[in-house]
């Protein structure tokens, strides 16, 4: 509470969120329904490819969404995918800088540079700024060969490292990316290392013997199992090759 009595209030920017299937949309869910039930939370997200008929103004399990309007090409192609970012970027800027003054800005990683949205959006209102990182970018891009243009992988990098220099927290998921956070800029009493969670009441070991195993022939079977992502960043192509040489072992199924 804050001292006038209301309850404090959070403003979280970015571009995916419920009902989005992607990693960072179930993430940042669970965290602002379980923030929701301390503090006031608006979840300023996009419009999300398959839902353009959601209304533009939500609330799900105690938390205010707001969907502002944004492009939601299909995420494959990387100019289309830019051009849904920078779309959802000006008109999250617009409506958080339109709306009445948060607590606390929290940012994740979608698009990559809406820390910088954060930081001006905390500037702006004084208030403090806490990004949670999921990527490291752009050398994700770059790495995976998705980014090419060095004049553009400079000025996003050096957008990256604005906000890095900036808030006033930065979360990293694991040891490696704090360091690598660290070497771009981000202050080392800033970081902390948050890894991500899973929600063990929802997720929990059940009876082998199923009956999604029993259809799926996997019962008696050895089964290697890839949960997540499947994406440039995974090397799929490594779990086929090694499929490739187990195909004689007929216990085995990679599912």
């Amino acid at each position: 509470m804050s001292r006038d009595g209301r309850r404090r209030r959070i403003l979280v920017l970015n571009q995916y969120y419920w009902p989005g299937v992607e990693a960072t949309a179930h993430l940042l869910t669970e965290l602002c329904e379980a923030l929701a039930e301390d503090y006031e939370v608006e979840v300023v997200t996009g419009v999300l490819h398959g839902h353009e008929d959601a209304p533009r103004e939500d609330e799900h399990n105690g938390v205010r969404i707001v969907r502002v309007a944004s492009t939601s090409y299909e995420r494959s192609e990387l100019g289309r995918r830019a051009v849904n970012y920078f779309s959802y970027l000006g008109a999250a800027l617009a409506h958080a800088l339109r709306g009445p003054a948060p607590d606390l800005v929290l940012c994740m990683t979608d698009p990559p540079i809406v820390g910088d949205l954060g930081v001006a959006v905390g500037r702006r209102f004084g208030i403090p700024v806490l990004v949670i990182s999921q990527d490291v970018f752009p050398e994700i891009a770059t790495e995976l060969d998705r980014l090419r243009n060095p004049a553009v992988v400079g000025v996003l990098g050096g957008l990256v490292g604005a906000y890095l220099r900036r808030a006033d927290r930065i979360v990293a998921i694991g040891e490696t990316m704090r360091d690598r956070l660290e070497a771009k800029g981000a202050p080392p009493e800033r970081l902390r290392v948050i890894p991500n969670w899973v929600d063990t009441r929802a997720i929990t070991p059940q009876p082998r013997d199923n009956e999604w195993a029993g259809t799926h022939d996997l019962v008696s079977r050895f089964v290697v199992m890839h949960s997540g992502n499947v994406g440039h960043a995974q090397d799929l192509d490594s779990l086929v090759r090694a499929a490739t040489f187990l195909r004689d072992r007929d216990d085995l199924r990679i599912v």
